[in-house]
């Protein structure tokens, strides 16, 4: 179950944000790879979600590297078995924050192609792709 910050929510008025990161953060303004909270990130996937329980929709990030637990997101785009997990808890439905999420589509897929170099970002736009609504996920 993720966090539900208040507390930034509040400090911008109350206004939804515009995607969350991995950790469930709010976030406003355009998505790019750069705001990550992974510094290590080589791969980012910003996915399309939406709460198990009242079908609400959520834009999320995601990342894989060298130093995450997963080494790379796209095999689990190709198979169909990419998985967020937990949605944001904006409070949405009472059970929503405790359930796993439905993963919908990718909606952006970058690659660091030069890792020393802040703005070596490329975006791959074959891995942005609806996701089988029946897929088995990787715990």
């Amino acid at each position: 179950m993720n966090n539900a910050y208040e507390d930034i929510i509040e400090a911008v008025g109350g206004r939804d944000p515009d995607w969350y990161d991995e950790n469930g953060t709010p976030r406003f303004g355009p998505h790019h790879p750069k705001h990550c909270p992974d510094i290590y990130a080589v791969e980012i996937a910003l996915l399309e979600i939406a709460c198990q329980a009242c079908d609400r929709r959520f834009n999320v990030q995601m990342s894989a590297g060298a130093y995450s637990e997963c080494k790379s997101l796209q095999p689990l785009i190709e198979n169909g078995s990419i998985h967020y997990g937990d949605p944001p808890n904006v409070g949405c439905c009472a059970a929503g924050p405790t359930m796993n999420c439905v993963d919908l589509r990718v909606i952006e897929f970058w690659a660091h192609t030069r890792p020393h170099v802040v703005r070596g970002w490329e975006r791959i736009t074959r891995l942005e792709v609806d996701l089988p609504k029946d897929a088995e996920v990787e715990p």
